[in-house]
């Protein structure tokens, strides 16, 4: 490590002292100095006079020397944005300072503004994900009120361009909706406390809008406070499954009816069937009794025929 004395700025220091000192003593030793009696003793004042003249001239170089850098420098940290240069050009102690300081400074800056970069590209892709999403977005704070959406939140809830001033809080919104008839004829203050009840879970419902558009709204918590909400057009969907369920019970229908009508035909079958049956047994014993044999084998056919039917 360099000795104190080995510094340029110490070295100036020092020979402002020593000329302060000297000057001192001159004045005063001067004086008394002189030979005739008393003279000296008369010169004492003004040369005091001029010593503490001299010693103000001395430390308003060693202000000059120091203390206006020094407070350059401080005026430099305390305020980056202002007209205020560092003395990075002086060769001495001050200057080396002045030099880090700006060096770590200008890293500093570098560094916030890589950030900011890095932010505002984070940001530029999140705007253009949430404005080519399907569904709409918002997010709510803490104090539940409007920070960010996208263009599809807009056109699904049809909201006015006032309510993206951020300052329109979620009841704002809820008193609104109840205003248009979203919530059909529910009192909106009881809608606004189910509503408020249920901001600390995710929650998940639907909400069929007075032009027929169906929204699936679901809510999620944020760590921070208030949450994000997720608007999702099912009107399609729903109409989907509506007409699945109606073709389902027209098949239901249409299978009840095919049972209930083989059912009734089995019934009206089945007594014919058996009587013909019945009969071409009681004709094949008679002919077989009487000779006709030639007979025979048609009732045969008539009865195989009537049993294949009862099967079917």
């Amino acid at each position: 490590m360099p000795s104190p004395l080995g510094s340029r700025l110490c070295r100036r220091t020092a020979i402002v002292v020593f000329l302060v000192v000297a000057a001192v003593e001159a004045a005063v030793l001067a004086p008394l100095a002189l030979t005739p009696e008393g003279l000296g003793a008369r010169l004492i004042l003004p040369a005091l006079a001029a010593a503490a003249i001299a010693a103000a001239i001395m430390a308003l170089i060693a202000s000059r020397m120091i203390v206006r850098p020094l407070r350059a420098i401080r005026e430099a940290i305390r305020n980056p944005e202002g007209d205020g240069a560092m003395p990075v050009d002086r060769k001495d102690e001050i200057g080396g300072l002045a030099r880090t300081i700006s060096r770590g400074r200008g890293h500093h800056e570098k560094l916030i503004a890589d950030q900011m970069a890095e932010l505002s590209r984070s940001e530029t892709q999140m705007r253009a994900t949430l404005e080519n999403m399907e569904q709409g977005v918002a997010m709510w704070d803490a104090d539940y009120k409007l920070v960010t959406w996208n263009r599809r939140m807009r056109e699904l809830l049809g909201l006015p361009d006032s309510f993206f001033d951020r300052a329109h809080t979620f009841v704002d919104y809820l008193r609104y909706a109840g205003t248009r008839g979203e919530f059909g004829d529910a009192d909106i203050e009881d809608v606004i406390r189910q509503r408020l009840a249920t901001m600390s879970r995710r929650h998940v419902y639907e909400r069929t809008r007075p032009d027929g558009t169906v929204l699936e709204i679901s809510r999620h918590p944020v760590p921070s406070g208030g949450f994000i909400a997720i608007f999702t057009d099912i009107t399609e969907r729903k109409k989907a499954q509506t007409e699945l369920i109606n073709a389902k019970q027209a098949a239901e229908e249409a299978s009840r009816t095919k049972s209930d009508f083989l059912a009734n035909m089995s019934h009206e079958l089945r007594t014919p069937l058996n009587a013909i049956i019945g009969y071409s047994q009681m004709l094949h014993e008679e002919a077989a009794d009487e000779g006709h044999e030639s007979y025979l084998p048609d009732l045969v056919k008539i009865e195989s025929a009537g049993k294949h039917l009862l099967e079917l």
